[in-house]
C-alpha cells in the first residue's frame, strides 16, 4: 500500500473518532442549555412569585390604609355630628331659659288691670314646658357634668318663676290701687279710698311688728296686741275690697303685712332669685365651653 492509501485510511479513522466526540460535545452543550433554561425559568418563577407577594403586600397595605382612613373619617364625622347635636341642644336650652326669664319679668312688670293676665300666665306655662324639654335633651346628649350644671340652671329658672308668680300677685294688687289713685277705679271710689287702704296696710304691718317684738307677758297685753292686729287686718280687708282688690291679691298683701314685711319684699325675692340664676347660668356656660375646648383638641 502506498503512502496515499495509508493517509486516506488514517483520515477515515480520525473522522470516525471525531464523530462521537462531536456528538458528546453537542449533547453536553444541549444539557447545559436545558439546565440553564430550567434555572432561568425557576428564577423567573421565583421572581414572579416574589413580585406577586410584593404586589399582594402593597395591595393589603393600601387597603388597610384606606380602611384606617375611612374609620378615622367616620370617627371624625361622628364626633362632629355629636358635637353639633350638643351645641344645638345647649343653644336651645339657653334660649328656653332666656324666654322663661322674660316671661317671668312680664308677669310682674305687666301687672296693670288692663293687661291680658291670662296670656301672661300662659306664656309662663309654655316657658316652663320649654325649659323642661330642652333640659331633658341636654341630659340625653351629655356629658354628665354639663347636664348636672344644666339641672342647677333649671332649678334656678323654677325659683325665678315661683318668685315672679308671688311678686305678680302683689304687683297686680298694687296696680289696682294705683289706678284708683289716678281716678280710674270703680264708680264712687276715689283716691282717698286707695290711700286709706295703704294706710291700713301700714298700720297692720306696724301692729304685727309690735306684736313680734314684744314679750308674750303679761298675757293681757298680748291679747291687746293680737286684737290690734285683728282690727287692722279687718280694716285692710274692707278698704282693699272697696278698691277692687280681693281674693289672692288681698290675701297676699295681708300676709306680707302680718309678717311685717316691706311692700317690695316680693320683688326683692325675685331679684335675688334672678341673681342666683345668673350665677348658675354662668357656671353652666363655663362647663359647656370648657368641654367644647377640650373636645376640639382631641
Amino acid at each position: 500500500m502506498d503512502l496515499q492509501g495509508v493517509g486516506a485510511i488514517a483520515s477515515a479513522l480520525v473522522a470516525l473518532v471525531g464523530i462521537p466526540a462531536a456528538i458528546l460535545i453537542g449533547r453536553a452543550q444541549t444539557q447545559a442549555a436545558v439546565l440553564t433554561a430550567e434555572l432561568g425559568a425557576e428564577t423567573g418563577r421565583a421572581q414572579a412569585q416574589a413580585a406577586t407577594q410584593v404586589g399582594i403586600a402593597q395591595a393589603e397595605a393600601t387597603y388597610r390604609a384606606a380602611l384606617d382612613a375611612s374609620r378615622s373619617q367616620a370617627k371624625a364625622e361622628y364626633r362632629q355630628w355629636r358635637h353639633t347635636l350638643r351645641r344645638e341642644a345647649w343653644a336651645t336650652f339657653a334660649t328656653a331659659v332666656n324666654d322663661a326669664t322674660v316671661a317671668a319679668g312680664d308677669l310682674v312688670m305687666k301687672a296693670g288691670p288692663n293687661e291680658d293676665h291670662a296670656r301672661l300666665n300662659n306664656a309662663v306655662t309654655a316657658a316652663v314646658d320649654a325649659v323642661k324639654f330642652a333640659h331633658s335633651v341636654v341630659v340625653l346628649e351629655g356629658p354628665a357634668h354639663v347636664a348636672d350644671a344644666a339641672g342647677r340652671v333649671r332649678d334656678g329658672v323654677t325659683a325665678v318663676l315661683l318668685a315672679a308668680a308671688k311678686a305678680s300677685t302683689v304687683a297686680r294688687a298694687d296696680a289696682i290701687l294705683r289706678s284708683v289713685e289716678k281716678g280710674e277705679g270703680p264708680d264712687g271710689i276715689t283716691a282717698d279710698h286707695a290711700l286709706a287702704a295703704r294706710d291700713a296696710l301700714h298700720d297692720l304691718r306696724a301692729a304685727a311688728r309690735a306684736r313680734a317684738e314684744a314679750s308674750s307677758y303679761p298675757i293681757s297685753a298680748a291679747g291687746a296686741r293680737n286684737a290690734a292686729v285683728a282690727e287692722a287686718q279687718a280694716l285692710v280687708l274692707t278698704t282693699l275690697a272697696q278698691c277692687g282688690v280681693m281674693g289672692r291679691r288681698a290675701t297676699s298683701l295681708i300676709d306680707d303685712a302680718r309678717h311685717g314685711l316691706p311692700p317690695d319684699n316680693r320683688r326683692q325675692a325675685l331679684r335675688e332669685a334672678e341673681a342666683a340664676l345668673d350665677r348658675t347660668l354662668a357656671e353652666w356656660i363655663g362647663e359647656a365651653r370648657d368641654y367644647l375646648d377640650a373636645d376640639a383638641q382631641t
